[in-house]
């Protein structure tokens, strides 16, 4: 009988499965590939990493402790090394926390224990491969975006098939801000990571520091929960530079910690602090840190705030994109708009599908209204006051597709007498 909970196909990619029991290896790797996953073994470190050059590995299971005497740490760390992008699983045996702590900083998934739940696993590696997705799908998001504002919008008055062009990526753009818009649950950046500090019940006082591409702060954002507000000064020299040097996350069960003796989180009754890189890929946007009244207040809740970051630097890193879409949108209005001649885009059955200002001028029309109307009946229907001659003259030009096709035309519309600007392109 078929198997009513397989993965369906799409989710078919290569899971490097770390273990030295050779028995429970082969069990899971039955389960795996039932569920439509390709998996190789590996029974050692020097096997795992033999394997991880080989092949390209989406997702990796690791078992903590090997019999060779090395460590599913030493394998996290190469595998993230050499490949970023591999989302890994590490599972063992025994409750240390400090190795969860350890593993999930260096960058795994998650931190499963031993007998595996196989359901949650299954669902672990589903969740796995969606972050993967949409990192890849955001990376390509930000590269469109990139692309577009370096588009240099001088050339609507110097060349009419750039113009044409300029229009298609302004809609794509638009496409893409309405896209970011909508899968972000914020419509700012303070509102969100108003959001972040507010949502962390464990802590009593919740901030987070933006942080420019300088390295320097940002406005800090703050929330107190059963806490009278008091003033603090982030310790360059402690906490929040190890986490800015390192990149990974710190705890700290006692503020007397590493020297961090500071009488103002003495004063507050704070027992327990934590800080969090909001990491979105390689960039550090800013520090969450987090203060308790109680001993030992984040460690336990490591995974769950390690979700917590990720979504929010996610977001804020989609914002930023989102901020940037609308300069450059508004950008490219601006410079269309900023053109002296009345100037209006028609596709191949000759309607207008924009406008700019000037034309709307000359026409005393809005242009908003004259997209969709037949070009003919905008300029050559035009008439001058009591029959006379119009006082507009206009000047079209056809654009061509490399076949010689017509792909659309650019009417150019300026008062008689003026002279018309000369439009070079295909």
């Amino acid at each position: 009988m078929q198997n009513e909970n397989k993965a369906p196909p799409l989710k078919a990619t290569t899971v490097l499965l770390v273990e030295d029991d050779m028995e429970a290896a082969q069990t899971l790797k039955d389960i795996l590939e039932d569920q439509s996953y390709r998996v190789v073994l590996a029974t050692s470190y020097r096997d795992a990493l033999r394997q991880a050059q080989a092949l390209p590995i989406g997702l990796a299971i690791v078992d903590m402790y090997l019999a060779d005497d090395t460590t599913g740490l030493d394998v996290l760390r190469q595998i993230k090394e050499s490949s970023p992008d591999t989302e890994c699983l590490v599972v063992t045996g025994y409750t240390n926390m400090d190795n969860a702590v350890r593993s999930l900083n260096l960058g795994a998934f998650c931190y499963l224990h031993k007998p595996i739940d196989m359901p949650y696993l299954l669902k672990s590696l589903e969740r796995a491969l969606e972050k993967q997705h949409q990192a890849q799908a955001l990376r390509q998001r930000l590269r469109e975006l990139e692309a577009v504002a370096r588009l240099n919008a001088q050339v609507l008055s110097e060349r009419a098939d750039l113009i044409y062009q300029m229009e298609t990526e302004r809609a794509q753009l638009n496409t893409v801000y309405r896209a970011t818009l909508k899968a972000s649950r914020a419509s700012s950046i303070p509102e969100l990571l108003t959001d972040l500090v507010t949502l962390i019940e464990c802590s009593h006082y919740t901030c987070v520091v933006p942080l420019t591409p300088m390295g320097t702060m940002g406005r800090r954002i703050e929330h107190y929960r059963d806490l009278e507000p008091f003033a603090l000064e982030v310790n360059w020299d402690g906490l929040a530079s190890r986490v800015i040097s390192s990149g990974q996350a710190a705890f700290q069960d006692s503020v007397s910690e590493n020297g961090l003796n500071d009488p103002l989180l003495k004063a507050a009754g704070i027992r327990s602090l934590a800080a969090l890189p909001l990491k979105a890929g390689p960039d550090c946007l800013g520090l969450l840190f987090l203060h308790s009244l109680y001993p030992e207040a984040f460690t336990p809740k490591v995974a769950l705030l390690g979700f917590l970051v990720e979504t929010y630097a996610l977001a804020w890193q989609r914002l930023g994109s989102l901020e940037a879409a609308a300069t450059a949108l508004r950008g490219w209005e601006t410079a269309f708009d900023a053109v002296r001649e009345g100037i209006a885009m028609a596709d191949a059955e000759r309607h207008i599908v924009r406008a700019n200002a000037a034309l709307g001028r000359l026409l005393d029309t809005p242009p908003e209204l004259l997209e969709g109307k037949p070009a003919g009946e905008v300029f050559l229907g035009t008439k001058g006051k009591n029959g006379q001659a119009p006082a507009t003259e206009t000047t079209v030009k056809a654009l061509l597709h490399s076949d010689g096709s017509v792909k659309g035309y650019l009417y150019i519309m300026q008062p008689v007498g003026k002279g018309v600007t000369q439009v070079a392109g295909n």
